[in-house]
């Protein structure tokens, strides 16, 4: 449908004037209402919704649910209904019409004139969408779409939003593009981002971007119109105030962090919580933030899978005690100063540290340590859980003849496969939606320097953000290193410390998984090995370095395999694992040498 076969026609007593706005869900059009001899903004859902067999029933009961709302800093829904334009149905939605500028509008004449919005006038705003996100909020309204150009002011000056409604009309469509998440990229929450599950505290999220964009200037992202400002909403710790405006107390960094938390529940839990704290904090009265402080800036990732996650546990019996389940949820990664080697040219000098490393720190006893107990799947003994192998170092190709398969589950659970496979190999497949599981082998070893290397394929049927990879220094489900892939051909590097996950890197664009030619994608086998010597962690693709760290967190522990699903419908993980060893360090460390690693 064009504005030119819309223009001058009627939607029922309205007559359709002006366009005023175009958005990615509607077009809005300035109408005189032929009753009450008034102008009216006459909001019309773009034609494809139509389609949707269900929209009907729900535009009409989404529309009397707004309608219902009588707030003064919420729009009015004075009518609704749909016309035949053209053999197709148009929805549409008559509201006041509010002359005034967008929050959009006067942001871009501050930015113009290189000045910032004064603070009594920032705070006087943000009262006014936070005092209509909690009457909202309070009666089961999410926005999902909060941004400047949704704001208006009244000829009052206040701060009045609008679309209530409509984001949650779209995203609960069959017709929902394939690939298309409903909001505006500079303001989403992660959650939003990632096509999660969303409530108030997105909301909360977004009123925190635009709170922020009034006093700084500009948003602590920059939308330029790609998939990076979702990275950076996932990735990246928001940059304090300071770096764009004289801030003279910091706890306004620290309202501000708490409200943009990348995981929901470290987020304010209310708007009214949050405009209390952020009214105290630029009147410079004291106030305590329980969470994200500008030390403690966290990181979520983008695309699972990625070993990150709250711990999963529930009562395990023999058949589970061997793997560790962790829920994949938009997770806190702790942002840890390191300086990655990445030099080539210094490589042989760092081998030979390494060697003497190796030499002076092996503890050389195979006793498992007190952590021992808790690498064992239930906490019982493990000698009722696991066949002795007679070399703490081993090779398994999983074969018949392997008498090393004994150390690896073969019990499967609800979407949940491990099997061994006649042709020589073992079969992991995870069809948990969002969740990364870890079998640890259980041979009564506690490894220290050593080499690992896993030969697997993620089957080509298998999700492509899937990824899988080498568990190292295992202490128990919240404690660890892992090595790992995905079928997209990228590699990452982490330490899980107490629940919390670490991207090793700490690279300065923040990304956390990184495309290298030498790894391939869903369908072709990959070789990983890591070299642990000391705090030094060497990782390798197919033969190739890829990756030189330090973490010395944990000393030593456990080792196995690692493999998780996305947060989506169709999370599949299926791999097929044909090699496993670990290998004394010295000899790895002579075979790199002499070119054959």
């Amino acid at each position: 449908m064009t504005d030119l076969s819309i223009m001058g026609s009627k939607f029922g007593r309205y007559e359709i004037m002006q366009r005023i706005g175009r958005g990615g869900m509607a077009q809005v059009y300035r109408a005189h209402d032929t009753n009450l001899d008034r102008q009216v903004a006459v909001k019309v859902l773009h034609d494809y919704l139509s389609d949707d067999p269900t929209f009907k029933e729900r535009f009409e009961r989404e529309a009397k649910f707004v309608a219902s709302f009588n707030h003064p800093n919420i729009v009015q829904i004075y009518d609704f209904d749909s016309t035949v334009r053209g053999g197709e149905h148009l929805y549409y939605m008559v509201m006041p019409y509010i002359s005034g500028n967008t929050l959009k509008d006067d942001l871009e004449v501050f930015r113009a004139k290189e000045t910032l919005m004064p603070q009594d006038r920032v705070l006087r705003i943000a009262v006014n969408l936070a005092d209509a996100l909690d009457y909202a909020h309070k009666r089961g309204m999410v926005h999902r779409d909060i941004k400047p150009a949704n704001i208006l002011f009244d000829e009052r000056d206040q701060a009045v939003l609008m679309d209530f409604g409509i984001a949650r009309l779209v995203v609960k469509s069959n017709l929902t593009r394939e690939g298309h998440t409903v909001g505006t990229p500079a303001y989403m929450s992660p959650e939003q981002a990632t096509g999660e599950a969303v409530d108030a505290r997105s909301d909360i999220y977004a009123l925190g971007i635009i709170i922020y964009e009034m006093l700084a200037g500009q948003p602590p992202f920059h939308d330029d119109g790609t998939i990076s400002v979702l990275l950076k909403h996932l990735n990246e710790p928001v940059p304090s105030l300071s770096k764009f405006v004289h801030m003279p107390d910091p706890s306004v960094d620290a309202v501000i962090f708490r409200s943009l938390a990348k995981h929901p529940e470290d987020r304010y839990q209310t708007a009214v919580d949050f405009i209390k704290d952020l009214q105290a904090a630029l009147a410079g009265q004291k106030i305590q933030i329980s969470t994200a402080s500008p030390n403690n800036d966290r990181k979520t990732t983008l695309i699972p899978p990625l070993p990150i996650g709250t711990a999963y546990t529930e009562k395990q019996d023999s058949s589970t005690r061997m793997t560790r389940t962790i829920e994949l949820v938009a997770a806190q990664v702790e942002t840890v100063a390191r300086s990655p080697l990445g030099i080539l040219v210094i490589g042989l000098i760092i081998i030979g540290v390494m060697i003497g490393i190796n030499f002076l720190n092996r503890s050389g006893s195979d006793a498992p340590t007190s952590d021992a107990t808790s690498m064992t799947g239930s906490g019982k003994d493990s000698e009722s859980m696991t066949v002795q192998v007679t070399d703490k170092f081993f090779t398994t190709d999983f074969s018949s003849a392997d008498t090393a398969d004994s150390i690896w589950s073969t019990a499967s659970e609800d979407l949940l496969t491990r099997e061994f496979l006649p042709e020589g190999a073992y079969r992991f497949r995870n069809q948990r939606m969002g969740r990364a599981v870890t079998s640890i082998v259980e041979n009564g070893s506690i490894y220290d320097d050593a080499t690992i290397t896993l030969e697997a394929t993620l089957q080509a049927e298998s999700n492509i953000v899937s990824g899988y990879g080498i568990v190292f220094r295992y202490q128990d489900e919240d404690n660890y290193n892992v090595f790992a892939v995905d079928g997209m051909g990228r590699y990452s590097i982490w330490l899980r410390l107490n629940g919390s996950w670490t991207e090793l890197r700490n690279r300065e664009d923040g990304e956390q998984w990184t495309r290298k030619e030498a790894i391939n994608t869903a369908g072709t086998s990959n070789r990983l090995t890591i070299d642990i010597a000391g705090k030094n962690l060497i990782g390798y693709i197919n033969g190739k370095v890829v990756t030189n760290v330090k973490d010395e967190t944990f000393s030593n522990g456990g080792v196995g395999i690692y493999l998780a699903t996305t947060a989506e419908d169709n999370a599949d993980a299926d791999l097929i694992v044909t090699r496993y060893s670990v290998d004394d360090i010295t000899e790895s460390m002579t075979s790199l040498m002499n070119g054959s690693k």
